[in-house]
């Protein structure tokens, strides 16, 4: 549920979800793969990061393995 004052855009797909355990520190990392797919090039959460934070919002994740993953990006009104 968004907080007063916040607005909130919400990314959620039905692909592999990650270990949060073992990615939690590196998932926003630069060239960080999480997965064999030759499509991964391990810097496309860096760069939305970086973006996002340099605009004062946050982002976090919530991912059960092999279930899905949910990305929640914040920005205050």
């Amino acid at each position: 549920m968004p907080n007063k004052g916040v607005s909130q855009l919400i990314f959620t797909n039905n692909g592999q979800g990650l270990d949060m355990d073992k990615t939690k520190d590196k998932i926003f990392g630069f060239n960080q793969k999480f997965n064999d797919s030759p499509d991964s090039k391990g810097i496309g959460l860096y760069l939305v990061y970086k973006h996002i934070t340099s605009l004062g919002g946050k982002i976090s994740v919530n991912s059960p393995p092999n279930e899905w993953t949910e990305f929640v990006i914040s920005f205050k009104e």
